[in-house]
């Protein structure tokens, strides 16, 4: 409902959008969405970006993320997997998961990230694949869940230990859960230059940068062009995912 109202709003520059990677799945995601992410919105700059790990309890007994596909396919009825809800990134991470390795991993959608990590550490759940950050990365760096493999284009600062799916060999298994700043269409294009500029040199200010770091979150000082052109790539790539996996909003 928000994004949609922004995409109402008067373009004068005043009224702005924050959002996270909904933005680029909601489209696909709803039959009646109230808003087209390419005719609606003028994309400003992208703010920060975690990847999605995909985690188990330490005592599982599986301390790899080859070890986990080898485990989902062999007992093909018995994994399945937490996320924090129909639709996140997470989610779609996982049936990208299934998509590219084949195994059968049934999605346990929960109300949030929090609610997520306590299923897994409750044995609720074998799989757990969220965003890092918050108790996620809490629960990673207490030893009470393992990482065994990341989603981002590269490995997170600071969980350089954990490999990318991309290293581990799956290819188009790129994911994270972005957050951006957007503007209704319409505005002009010097706010935008000046939007743009005055964003880009927030995140480039140590300062925020280790704040972001702290919640798990990686700077992206993108700008407008490197958002316009992420949500090329992520629209049609989310679509593809949800057709193929049949995933509907509930």
């Amino acid at each position: 409902m928000g994004i949609g109202v922004v995409a109402r709003a008067q373009p004068d520059g005043h009224t702005l959008l924050v959002a996270s990677s909904v933005f680029v799945v909601n489209a696909s995601l709803y039959r009646t969405a109230p808003y087209d992410p390419f005719r609606d919105f003028a994309p400003v700059g992208t703010l920060g970006a975690s990847p999605n790990l995909i985690c188990v309890r330490s005592d599982s007994g599986i301390t790899s993320f080859a070890a986990l596909i080898a485990a989902a396919r062999t007992n093909p009825e018995r994994f399945n997997y937490a996320s924090p809800g129909i639709g996140t990134t997470p989610h779609l991470a996982g049936e990208v998961l299934k998509l590219r390795t084949g195994v059968n991993l049934t999605h346990v959608p929960f109300l949030g990230a929090g609610p997520a990590v306590q299923a897994i550490l409750a044995g609720t759940t074998e799989v757990l694949i969220a965003s890092q950050g918050g108790q996620v990365e809490i629960a990673v760096r207490s030893g009470q869940i393992k990482a065994l493999a990341q989603t981002g284009a590269e490995r997170a600062p600071d969980i350089p230990d954990v490999p990318t799916l991309t290293e581990l060999g799956l290819k188009d298994a790129v994911s994270e859960t972005f957050n951006a700043l957007y503007a209704p269409a319409a505005t002009p294009s010097a706010v935008i230059r000046r939007l743009d500029e005055a964003v880009l040199a927030v995140l480039h200010r140590p300062e925020v940068q280790h704040r972001y770091r702290a919640g798990g979150v990686i700077a992206l000082p993108e700008g407008a062009a490197g958002l316009k052109a992420r949500v090329a790539r992520e629209v049609p790539l989310w679509r593809e995912v949800i057709r193929q996996a049949r995933i509907a909003a509930e």
